[in-house]
């Protein structure tokens, strides 16, 4: 309609050819076909009575319903002071601290902070493809090290040769989304070495942090020395309270910086949901000690269930240190790209899988992998099992 040529004619050149996320469109395909969609991340676990008790809870609260102060709710600020002295190592204060809206705000707030055209930013590939596409829309210019291997090592000479003159940041994941890697302090130390030869800024996505194999060890690059003052490190509750749609995280950092992260946080969303905030805050208070220790232990037991189902089936699968996706190769089943191999197991099995290339930048053809979600139930587990043996 000329209305429509119209108005996409005065959009800037990079929204006007704006693609949803293929993972976005496997989740409505498979939805359509009434599947199991391991696809997403989207939690399909029951959540905690403690937080469902606090959701409501907050919801009672007439105040909570104001917009909070730029940089988030006193009481959730404090439990994040709480838990990082447990979980991080990390000796910080309330105004080292800025609530934002999930993690995701808190890259573009991070964006808008620091990259300006032509500043590189260093990040692992296979990636979460929102990290590449939040700084190029600022001009940043990606600069991939590549992850390989059953434990998806990087080679240490090509993380070095990707610093330069232009770099600004480097951006990962740990645990990672989609490879489920854990950083370690070798692979950590290595980061900060590099970082502090170059003056570059480490921006560490840590909402995975309580998601680990029974064996590993989480930790912060933060808490490494001399890494605190340049490092931005981000979590949340949407993981690790399985409530992905509450879009509350924060911000860890030096305290002038997290200063000006508010105030950026302020003009694009003014605050962080003002009712989950007081929610996140009640449930931390309430929550079992012993929960966040806990939370492994179903997605453990449903990775290794379904790794034991796909070996007979030819479908190869890397073990995981943590986060809570599999890397599955589809190698054996001779499919031509990632798109016929995605539509024939929605086709033939009633389940979907993120497409490899959606978390391989500049690659729209075969990878040889998808990515699977364990944030589904048992049940659903036991379905889409049975639906791939038939494929």
């Amino acid at each position: 309609m000329k209305e429509d040529a119209n108005m996409l004619e005065q959009m800037t050149p990079s929204a006007a050819t704006i693609k949803q996320p293929a993972l976005r469109a496997v989740s409505q395909l498979v939805l359509a076909a009434g599947g199991v969609n391991m696809s997403q991340g989207k939690c399909a676990l029951k959540v905690h009575p403690v937080v469902e008790a606090a959701a409501r809870e907050a919801v009672a609260m007439r105040y909570a319903h104001t917009a909070t102060a730029r940089n988030g709710l006193p009481q959730l600020r404090d439990a994040v002071v709480g838990r990082a002295v447990i979980d991080n190592g990390l000796e910080i204060s309330a105004d080292q601290v800025s609530i934002t809206h999930g993690v995701t705000g808190g890259l573009e707030c991070i964006s808008r902070m620091f990259i300006q055209p032509g500043d590189e930013v260093i990040l692992f590939r296979p990636a979460f493809p929102y990290y590449e596409k939040i700084f190029a829309m600022r001009g940043g210019v990606p600069v991939y090290v590549p992850l390989s291997g059953p434990q998806w090592r990087f080679d240490p000479e090509a993380l070095a040769a990707a610093f330069g003159p232009a770099t600004k940041l480097i951006v990962f994941c740990s645990p990672s989304n989609p490879t489920g890697k854990v950083f370690d302090r070798e692979e950590l130390a290595l980061i900060a070495t590099l970082c502090k030869k170059h003056n570059v800024i480490a921006i560490s996505d840590e909402v995975y942090q309580h998601h680990l194999a029974d064996d590993v060890e989480h930790v912060s690059i933060a808490s490494l020395d001399g890494m605190f003052e340049r490092s931005i490190t981000l979590q949340g509750v949407s993981k690790s309270f399985f409530a992905t749609g509450w879009r509350v995280g924060w911000a860890i950092g030096p305290k002038a910086a997290m200063r000006i992260f508010s105030i950026h946080s302020d003009q694009l969303f003014l605050c962080a949901n003002s009712v989950m905030q007081q929610a996140s805050a009640i449930a931390y208070a309430n929550l079992p000690s012993d929960y966040f220790l806990n939370i492994r232990h179903g997605f453990n037991a449903r990775a290794k269930r379904f790794i034991e189902a796909m070996r007979p089936l030819g479908f190869e699968i890397s073990p995981v240190d943590g986060g809570y996706f599999l890397m599955m190769k589809y190698d054996e089943q001779r499919f031509a790209n990632d798109d016929e191999a995605v539509a024939a197991v929605i086709e033939k099995c009633g389940v979907g899988f993120a497409p490899g290339y959606a978390f391989e930048p500049g690659s729209t053809g075969k990878t040889g992998y998808f990515r699977c979600s364990m944030a589904i139930t048992d049940a659903e587990l036991e379905r889409a099992i049975a639906g791939l043996q038939r494929l």
